[in-house]
């Protein structure tokens, strides 16, 4: 059982944050985001910004929901969890740092999707973050018998 060290999110054991993965979102005990490291981050990005527009952009950007790449490419870099303020579903949700290969823009990508955030501990425990080629989030076709349509984390085509 390995500490999953997070920069800033949630230091949990791999097996603790697999619990909080798949269970309700009291099954853990779960700690907050540091927002002194969060906020540092943020001006770290301010400051390594090349140009006004990339200035702006900080601002702009923010986060992005799973839901808006779905199918695009990224290059995951990272990935780090946060404590999940829905009362139902997983008790965390993931936060990826990622770039899109095609233009080099860096995406924080937010997702709560118990499967997406299963893959991306299992590529953290695999070491095989940043991963060398492309993946996606992709949906399924079909309900669930709740009535959810479930993400998954897959090579992006062609890789």
């Amino acid at each position: 059982m390995s500490d999953t060290e997070q920069g800033g999110g949630l230091a949990l054991t791999d097996e603790d944050l697999a619990i909080a993965i798949a269970g309700p979102a009291d099954a853990i005990d779960v700690e907050v985001l540091d927002a002194d490291v969060a906020s540092a981050e943020i001006v770290a990005r301010i400051l390594s910004a090349t140009s006004e527009d990339e200035v702006a952009a900080v601002a702009e950007k923010g986060t992005t929901r799973a839901e808006d790449v779905v199918g695009l490419p990224l290059v995951i870099q990272a990935v780090r969890f946060g404590k999940s303020g829905f009362e139902n579903g997983p008790a965390v949700y993931a936060l990826m740092e990622c770039v899109e290969p095609q233009t080099g823009e860096r995406l924080t990508v937010t997702c709560g999707s118990r499967n997406v955030m299963a893959a991306l501990l299992k590529l953290k425990q695999l070491d095989a973050l940043p991963t060398k080629v492309p993946w996606t989030i992709k949906v399924a076709d079909k309900a669930s018998a709740g009535g959810y349509y479930p993400m998954w984390l897959v090579k992006a085509p062609g890789e």
